[in-house]
């Protein structure tokens, strides 16, 4: 799979998919955005045809952070 680079992740627009997942209470939002500040984005953001797939909360994570 090849890895794209992108320096602002609002750059990214969402998919209607990336929709169908359920959202993140603010505890485990709160959680994973604390485990990226500290560890770095470990799971991707998936896109398909440049548009966001799966990863919505980890792209919110990044614009707060």
């Amino acid at each position: 799979m090849d890895k794209i680079y992108i320096e602002d992740p609002r750059d990214i627009p969402h998919h209607s998919i990336a929709s169908e997942r359920r959202d993140m209470s603010d505890e485990e939002f709160e959680s994973s955005k604390l485990s990226i500040e500290q560890e770095g984005q470990l799971v991707p953001i998936i896109t398909y045809k440049g548009k966001l797939v799966d990863g919505r909360h980890r792209q919110r994570a990044l614009i707060e952070l």
